[in-house]
């Protein structure tokens, strides 16, 4: 009899196993960053974890590495059409369609990848502006990418001379203007594609941040870098409005309780510069060979730049954000300037 019970208990808990397994939803997320990037190993993932146990393993999200579930450079767009549910990337990889975000990759902005997301976030929160041109997905927190470096693959670039008539990868119309600016010629590729371009010699480097490169193998191909640490790609990492309201108000309340824009903003941010930091740390150990800009190119670094600002103003007079565009690029610098200063000090004080 006691053996019957037993077996009665354990196949009701079997069921309720089951049921639970059933009710389960699994949901999609992706981002520009494959699942090897320190942003996704140490924050994306770890959140994801969690939003499995803040709602009681009712939703439970799958990473799908960038290409795989819809194009790379229609993340965005296929999120607000509920192609994917939840993910990030950076705003230049659609030019033009969120003008005003674009800001944060002007040069000689910021100095960290902390500095530039805290300053987005700051931007997001004070201007309707910006909160009406993302509003078409749910916006839940920011990054922003490290500051951008030259990776080589055979020339070691010491100076800004070195540079000139170089073929670059870049990620972006920004990039390809920095470039240029400073004598190289630009080729847009996307970050999927990059290693490949490089290992067939289509390019002669790179121009991206640091974090990213052993996630997209160019740390393979690209043996020398030169540090001129300018721009940081603004990301935001957003839920498909669709999607976010086929959760039910007890789901929404989980997530969001694991997903505060000023906890989650610094967390993922920090990941870019700590990665940036390791990574250069393990490359040096394995003969890689880093250069910084000489203090006679810093000095005159800021004046290949000149005219930007301008340009971008006029690119968001265009947009029909004329009547704000001042006031928001002065405060992006120094909201920019503002939070870099602070993320500093607290490196400093680790």
């Amino acid at each position: 009899m006691r053996s019957k019970v037993l077996l009665s208990c354990l196949a009701v808990l079997l069921v309720l196993a089951s049921a639970t397994s059933a009710d389960a939803r699994d949901m999609s997320l992706t981002t520009g960053y494959s699942d090897k990037h320190p942003t996704i190993v140490n924050c994306v993932l770890p959140w994801m974890a969690k939003v499995k146990e803040a709602t009681k393993g009712e939703i439970v999200l799958s990473y799908y590495n960038p290409g795989t579930i819809c194009p790379e450079a229609e993340i965005f767009t296929s999120i607000a059409a509920g192609v994917v549910d939840f993910g990030a990337n950076s705003v230049t990889r659609v030019p033009g369609r969120y003008p005003l975000a674009s800001v944060l990759d002007l040069p000689n902005m910021a100095g960290s990848a902390e500095g530039s997301a805290l300053a987005g976030l700051a931007l997001y929160e004070k201007y309707p502006a910006l909160q009406k041109e993302l509003s078409e997905n749910k916006v839940l927190w920011f990054w922003a990418g490290a500051p951008y470096q030259f990776h080589m693959t055979k020339k070691e670039v010491k100076n800004l001379a070195g540079l000139k008539g170089l073929r670059i990868i870049t990620w972006n119309k920004m990039g390809q203007d920095i470039v240029r600016s400073l004598g190289a010629s630009p080729i847009s590729i996307p970050p999927i594609d990059t290693y490949m371009s490089l290992q067939r010699g289509m390019a002669d480097g790179v121009f991206c941040p640091n974090a990213p490169i052993r996630s997209f193998k160019i740390d393979e191909v690209c043996k020398y870098h030169f540090l001129v640490n300018v721009g940081a790609s603004n990301f935001v990492f957003v839920a498909g409005i669709s999607s976010w309201n086929s959760l039910t108000p007890e789901q929404q309340k989980a997530v969001m309780s694991i997903s505060g824009a000023h906890e989650m903003t610094p967390i993922a941010a920090r990941t870019l510069d700590d990665g940036s930091a390791a990574d250069r740390e393990l490359l040096t150990k394995n003969g890689h060979v880093f250069h910084e800009m000489p203090a006679e190119d810093a000095a005159v670094f800021p004046t290949f730049f000149k005219g930007f600002d301008e340009a971008w103003l006029a690119d968001m007079k265009k947009a029909g954000h004329g009547e704000v565009a001042e006031a928001f690029l002065k405060d992006a610098r120094e909201f920019s300037k503002k939070f870099t200063k602070e993320a500093a000090a607290r490196r400093a004080a680790k």
